[in-house]
């Protein structure tokens, strides 16, 4: 995977999501091209898929008329409809219109220091082996001045950040048996909302408190005001949110599946899925997110294991193979620097090369 950068000044979400699709045009377009690919391997029809682009769309612009500014600037930019736009940022939404299939996505952990330093996290991010082949880390101004740094994927307008005021959030997907049942704003943009809006954690929490959900997924969203380092995995679903915040001292972990146990028993991970076996792994490695290096702290994830296994994920399916798999990219918020962290491929690429930085 090759990772583009982006640096954006203006605070007009039209213009910002412009620049984006005018620049990456043809990128937009593989993306656009990738999830009709996966969503007609899924079963999904092509009619259901461009109505629940539509009314994504039309729902964003009550929940946040900045954000549908900026979709359509985007699509503009690109030379696509506006809906299409609607439709990457909503991927996660329209996939929860078919039962579950492919291996887990994704294995997250954060310290939180009891002396006030600031957390420490990493992710490793699992995704369509033919999706993301080129993905971005942006720097960008919010329509109100406060400064973001994230990582997503091309055509999509949010995914893994960290803002000025110190409050940043890691992502993992969840399958639960109300997907799909109901309309929702698209988590992907939820993710967004928290790093251009939210001050502390209780902002985000309430942000997604006050949000109505089609599908589910974990958003770690974690706050650092110098002197107090704060997380929580919200996991949110169409039935409900759970707010689990950790502790002073704690290492806390996250892989594809409930931690909350009124949502457990909603649960329908696909029978392949290897979450519980990747979280099982982050508990024995649980010291790696302690490291104070973010580079000690990657190496130490994957120590002595051959591909980084089974934390990285390289999955191949040769009857249908819009659903391999592959570890993308490692990622960790700096909450001293208020930046991010990134690097294509493994945890080991990270040690072996370090880390870029936005």
């Amino acid at each position: 995977m090759i990772i583009r950068r982006h640096e954006s000044e203006t605070r007009d979400p039209a213009i910002r999501g412009a620049e984006i699709g005018e620049r990456f045009a043809a990128q937009i377009a593989e993306s656009l091209d990738g999830y009709w690919r996966l969503f007609r391997a899924k079963g999904i029809d092509e009619g259901a898929a461009r109505d629940a682009a539509r009314r994504i769309l039309d729902d964003v612009a009550d929940w946040s008329p900045s954000l549908a500014s900026e979709l359509a600037g985007l699509a503009a930019g690109a030379g696509l409809e506006a809906w299409e736009a609607a439709l990457m940022s909503g991927r996660t939404e329209i996939i929860a219109l078919a039962e579950p299939s492919g291996q887990g996505e994704c294995s997250t952990g954060v310290f939180l220091p009891a002396d006030g330093q600031a957390p420490r996290t990493l992710q490793i991010w699992d995704w369509y082996t033919h999706l993301a082949t080129e993905s971005l880390a942006w720097s960008y101004v919010t329509d109100a001045g406060r400064r973001v740094h994230g990582f997503t994927e091309l055509g999509i307008l949010g995914k893994i950040g960290i803002n000025d005021a110190g409050v940043g959030s890691h992502m993992n997907m969840l399958n639960h048996r109300a997907d799909g049942s109901v309309p929702g704003i698209p988590l992907h943009l939820v993710a967004r909302r928290i790093h251009d809006e939210a001050a502390s954690l209780d902002e985000a929490i309430e942000l997604v408190r006050g949000t109505r959900f089609g599908a589910s997924t974990t958003l770690t969203v974690v706050s650092y005001d110098g002197e107090r380092p704060r997380a929580a995995f919200l996991e949110v679903t169409p039935v409900g949110v759970a707010v689990i915040e950790g502790a002073p001292g704690e290492t806390m972990r996250h892989t594809n599946h409930f931690l909350d146990a009124g949502l457990a028993r909603g649960e329908r991970n696909p029978d392949m899925s290897d979450t519980h076996a990747r979280l099982a792994m982050l508990d024995e490695r649980a010291t790696a997110f302690r490291a104070l290096d973010p580079v000690e702290r990657a190496a130490q994830l994957v120590e002595g294991l051959p591909d980084g296994g089974p934390v990285c994920i390289f999955y191949r399916d040769e009857e249908h193979p819009e659903f391999s798999c592959e570890t993308k990219a490692t990622l960790s918020l700096d909450f001293d620097e208020r930046v991010l962290r990134y690097r294509a491929g493994t945890p080991a690429a990270v040690r072996d090369e370090g880390w870029e930085v936005i």
